[in-house]
């Protein structure tokens, strides 16, 4: 299969292709594919292909199962990213609105930073696991994970955590539920 535009394609789903590779795109506007699922395909699953850039192209792929990729012409790169959803609570399970959220990838680059609602969740973030490079079947692979998530809140104290980002299955990517104690130190009314 060839596309030739790229828009927002979501739930694509190819197995067993053996007659070049499944998804062969070759185009001049780019753009994001949610949740496909391109497995045991030959000799590739997913090929960005087609003459050389003057500048930098970008296929986003959120939430898919991709085995090989495969690159041809320069300056392209393939960005496969994982949904990240996170709620934040106390030790007795009520939300905590407001807490500070932030993530850095394994290169130590904060890549999300936001705050939670009043229910104790961020608004679902896409992050990227691997940024494929270069050229070649499969091209350089650039892991960006395991990614450390720090969470802030006055009154707790500061949650860190080590975490592999991923894909779970097509569609489904990585929920952490993070549990903040009260710091042992807290202002009584009327005692400083």
């Amino acid at each position: 299969e060839t596309l030739s535009s790229m828009g927002v394609h979501n739930r694509l789903r190819i197995t067993d292709c053996t007659s070049g590779g499944a998804i062969h795109y070759s185009s001049t506007s780019f753009g994001t594919m949610y949740n496909p699922e391109f497995t045991d395909n030959s000799p590739f699953d997913f090929g960005f292909t087609g003459p050389n850039a003057t500048s930098l192209q970008t296929i986003t792929i959120v939430n898919g199962i991709i085995n090989n990729y495969k690159i041809s012409g320069t300056n392209k790169q393939i960005d496969h990213q994982a949904t990240l959803d996170v709620n934040v609570q106390d030790v007795d399970g009520s939300a905590i609105a407001s807490a500070t959220v932030i993530v850095d990838d394994v290169d130590g680059t904060e890549v999300v930073n936001t705050t939670t609602d009043a229910s104790g969740d961020i608004t679902q973030q896409n992050v990227t696991v691997t940024l494929w490079t270069g050229t070649g079947t499969p091209p350089t692979e650039n892991v960006k994970t395991p990614h450390t998530i720090r969470v802030y809140k006055n009154g707790y104290l500061t949650h860190k955590q080590k975490f592999n980002l991923s894909v779970v299955s097509a569609g489904v990517g990585t929920t952490l539920a993070i549990k903040m104690i009260r710091s042992a130190y807290q202002t009584i009314i009327g005692l400083e």
